[in-house]
């Protein structure tokens, strides 16, 4: 489909209609409330009966504040999905750069929230890293300026036996492997009923593999090594995340996290735009313009 303003029929006929009706007061909680006119873009307003405020159907959620219509930012996915550069979105959409460019990290924090899948049986975990990146990064520390000096962005790619996958930023360190801590923090949660886990050749995995009751297999170490077990998938996972980056021509590392949840997307959801709608829809706004210079690698913003 070309990336072009999409009509709000050919929208629903694709992603079906969006549910954006409000059963309560997103400031009280009450659930009475009256019509109160019409928004400027022409969206139903609401007057709640107990704490006299306003709302409409966007109040609270990603779309809120926007003077854009919700066809608008229906196309803005499609755009996203066909992978077009930011200036292009800009030029076809009629908005700024800026604009675009707030969307997009407006959109992927959204996904932020999406529950990881549980993994079991045999799971390949993958780790690998990248250099600090301070792309768009204007207060940049004298002693940050070299490669040498920059930290590094460490992640995790997994894949179950089943097809599970979890994919994740994982610390931000000097060194190049997760401590006993950290590869427990992560992994704990989402490991159920596992029976083998094939990973690297770092120490914390044999630690955690004990804790767990577990085996444990590397196949790039002489002493773990078990027949018929290898990394291939995880790797797999890895190498076309970094293909996927490739195409940004670069990206800054505390946006990493929104890029994973793109790259995650594309993998377990069908269709980009209907899934990011419905998240949109019914999932509250997380990040705010006047935010986006405290964002971290792992999505959180720092706190002042």
């Amino acid at each position: 489909m070309d990336a072009l303003m999409l009509s709000p029929k050919s929208i629903e006929g694709i992603v079906g209609p969006l549910n954006l009706e409000k059963s309560s007061c997103p400031h009280c909680g009450s659930g009475s409330f009256v019509k109160h006119g019409k928004t400027g873009l022409g969206r139903q307003r609401y007057r709640c009966r107990e704490c006299r405020k306003t709302f409409s159907e966007t109040t609270g959620t990603p779309f809120m504040y926007s003077k854009k219509t919700l066809d608008t930012w229906a196309s803005y996915l499609f755009c996203m999905q066909g992978r077009l550069t930011l200036r292009k979105i800009s030029k076809l959409l009629r908005i700024s750069l800026p604009t675009a460019f707030a969307w997009r990290h407006k959109i992927l924090s959204v996904a932020e929230t999406m529950t990881d899948n549980m993994l079991t049986d045999t799971v390949e975990v993958n780790e690998f890293c990248l250099k600090e990146n301070f792309k768009g990064c204007r207060n940049i520390e004298p002693r940050f300026r070299g490669n040498n000096d920059r930290r590094l962005i460490l992640f995790l790619s997994c894949r179950d036996s089943r097809g599970n996958i979890l994919f994740r930023t994982a610390a931000r360190k000097w060194g190049r492997k997760l401590d006993n801590k950290e590869v427990s923090d992560l992994l704990s949660p989402v490991v159920k009923g596992c029976k083998t886990i094939v990973t690297s050749s770092n120490l914390s995995f044999i630690t955690f593999a004990k804790r767990n009751r577990v085996k444990l297999c590397m196949p790039y170490s002489a002493n773990y090594r078990l027949k018929g077990f290898t990394l291939r998938a995880a790797e797999v996972l890895t190498r076309a995340f970094k293909g996927f980056l490739k195409n940004f021509r670069s990206v800054a590392s505390k946006y990493l996290s929104h890029y994973v949840n793109w790259y995650r997307l594309m993998l377990e959801k069908g269709s980009l735009p209907a899934a990011i709608l419905a998240m949109m829809a019914c999932r509250r706004r997380k990040l705010r313009v006047y935010e986006f210079g405290k964002v971290q690698y792992d999505g959180s913003l720092k706190q002042a």
